[in-house]
């Protein structure tokens, strides 16, 4: 069975990805790095995580041209989409 990466606080994933709008471009996404944007819940840990599943980091943490794709808000939907689709897509199958 395949094996999908989850946060527990879904809430917090959601004002994430606002914030990533606004944020500018690290150089690397750390674990300390989502602490230093407020992120200190032992559950946000899995942020990183899904980063790294949808490709919005690439798997040394640094930021892909996803990121910054979705940066731009009349292209965030679209960008959205595509990530979930590619890291989700055999679930929906099931």
């Amino acid at each position: 069975m395949e094996k999908f990466t989850y946060t527990p606080n879904a809430a917090t994933l959601g004002k994430f990805f606002q914030q990533l709008q606004t944020l500018g471009r690290p150089e690397k996404v750390t674990i300390k790095w989502i602490e230093s944007i407020g992120y200190k819940s032992k559950n946000d840990r899995s942020i990183l995580t899904i980063l790294k599943a949808m490709g919005f980091v690439d798997p040394s943490g640094t930021p892909t041209d996803r990121w910054s794709a979705y940066r731009h808000k009349e292209n965030a939907p679209a960008v959205m989409a595509e990530a979930v689709r590619e890291a989700y897509g055999s679930l929906y199958q099931t």
